[in-house]
């Protein structure tokens, strides 16, 4: 596990009882601590995790890859 560094925006609060930094997943709307087991480091900001987490980037991959063996 590697902390992240936290966006500082509505998107992230402090979590008192798991004394961590949580940040907001865009897509389901859920809130994860910040840090890799959580969230995909995002390349664009240095040491930033993505907008989506790591569950929803995850099954969407899956699903995207689902339905191009069906095309195919």
């Amino acid at each position: 596990m590697t902390i992240l560094a936290v966006p500082l925006s509505a998107e992230s609060r402090w979590s008192g009882d798991l004394l961590c930094w949580e940040v907001r997943c865009r897509e389901c709307g859920d809130w994860w601590p910040c840090d890799t087991d959580y969230w995909h480091r995002d390349r664009r900001r240095s040491n930033e995790p993505q907008r989506v987490c790591r569950a929803c980037q995850c099954g969407r991959w899956a699903q995207t890859k689902r339905i191009e063996r069906r095309a195919a």
